[in-house]
C-alpha cells in the first residue's frame, strides 16, 4: 500500500511544540505517512508540517533506559532541535533529543519565584537544565546558587541558559553524582525537585545545610499516594503525615551528621506541584530546621 497524501486534523493528534518544532510519536508518524513508507517523500513531509504549522518536524520513540532518561528523538525536517521556551521571565534553551523540557511545573516555579533570598547561599541538588537554578537566581537575589547535575547533555544546556538569562556570576556549577560533588556545610536552603523521591539524597542535602545559618530549609519533593482517601479531609491527612515523617528522617539525618546536638524540624509549607496519576500527588514540603537553643 502506497500513501500519497495524508488526512490529519491536527486537533486531533498528540503531539509536543516547541515553537517552530513539533514532535510526535513514531507510532503516529507511522500511521500519517504509511507504515511501509520507511523514507516519506518531502511531499508528504511540507504537507505535514504545513498541517501542523511547523518549521521544523521530529519523531520520538520510547525514552532510553539510561540514568538520564534520554529522549529518543530523530528529527525529521530541519537542521537541529535546539529549543527555547520562556516562562516568568526565564529563557530555557535544550536540545530536544538530549534533554527534556517540564511543562508541569510551572506553579512551583511561580510559587518559588516569590521566595526572598536575599544574600542566601542556595543549594540545587538536581539541576537538570535550570528548572529551579535558574528561578533562584533570577527572581530570589541569592548570593550564590549551587547546582548539581551529573546529566553532561543537561549541564551543557545549563551553562547556557546560565548565560543567555546573564546570571552566570550568581551559579556555581557542579558536574556529576551530588552524593560526590556537593559542597557541605555552605546552605541556607537546600533544593531537592526530583520524583518519584529526591530523599536518596537526604544525606547529602543535610550535609550541606550551615548549621550556622538562620534558615536552613530544605524543599523536599515526592509522589505521594492517597489510594482510598475519599475526602479532602482525608488527603489532607495523608500530606500532613507524609510531612510529619519527613520532619522526623531530616532531624534523625541532622542528628546523625552533627552528633551532640538536638534538633526541633518543622513543617513550614506543604505544596501540590501537580497530579502525577491517579490517586498519586507530585508534592513539596518546605522544611526548617532548627538548632536547639543551647546549641546555636
Amino acid at each position: 500500500m502506497t500513501c500519497n497524501t495524508i488526512t490529519i486534523d491536527s486537533k486531533k493528534i498528540r503531539f509536543n511544540r516547541h515553537n517552530d518544532l513539533v514532535i510526535i510519536d513514531e507510532k503516529v508518524f507511522a500511521d500519517l505517512v504509511c507504515a511501509e513508507d520507511t523514507n516519506p517523500s518531502d511531499e508528504l513531509v511540507d504537507e505535514l508540517c504545513l498541517k501542523l504549522k511547523c518549521k521544523r518536524l521530529a519523531v520520538k520513540s520510547k525514552i532510553s533506559s539510561d540514568d538520564f532518561r534520554t529522549p529518543n528523538v530523530r528529527l525529521i525536517r530541519g537542521h537541529d532541535l535546539w529549543v527555547t521556551h520562556k516562562d516568568n521571565g526565564i529563557i530555557y534553551s535544550l536540545d530536544a533529543s538530549k534533554c527534556m523540557f517540564s511543562f508541569g511545573n510551572i506553579h512551583e516555579k511561580l510559587r518559588v519565584s516569590r521566595l526572598d533570598c536575599t544574600d542566601e547561599t542556595v543549594v540545587d541538588l538536581f539541576a537538570g537544565i535550570g528548572y529551579f537554578s535558574l528561578v533562584f537566581a533570577v527572581h530570589c537575589n541569592p548570593r550564590v546558587v549551587h547546582s548539581c547535575e551529573w546529566n553532561p547533555n543537561a549541564v551543557e544546556a545549563l551553562h547556557k541558559n546560565l548565560q543567555l538569562n546573564r546570571v552566570s556570576h550568581k551559579c556555581v556549577v557542579h558536574f556529576g553524582d551530588n552524593r560526590e560533588v556537593c559542597p557541605i556545610g555552605v546552605a541556607d536552603r537546600v533544593y531537592m525537585g526530583l520524583i518519584p523521591t529526591s530523599l536518596d539524597s537526604l544525606r547529602v542535602a543535610c550535609r550541606a545545610i550551615h548549621i550556622k545559618s538562620s534558615k536552613r530549609i530544605l524543599h523536599i519533593h515526592e509522589n505521594v499516594s492517597h489510594f482510598g482517601s475519599k475526602t479532602k479531609e482525608d488527603i489532607n491527612k495523608v500530606w500532613t503525615d507524609w510531612a510529619l515523617d519527613l520532619c522526623l528522617k531530616v532531624n534523625q539525618m541532622m542528628s546523625s551528621i552533627h552528633p551532640n546536638t538536638k534538633w526541633m524540624v518543622e513543617v513550614l509549607q506543604i505544596n501540590k506541584v501537580k497530579s502525577y496519576a491517579p490517586h498519586i500527588d507530585h508534592l513539596v514540603a518546605d522544611i526548617k530546621c532548627n538548632l536547639h537553643d543551647s546549641y546555636d
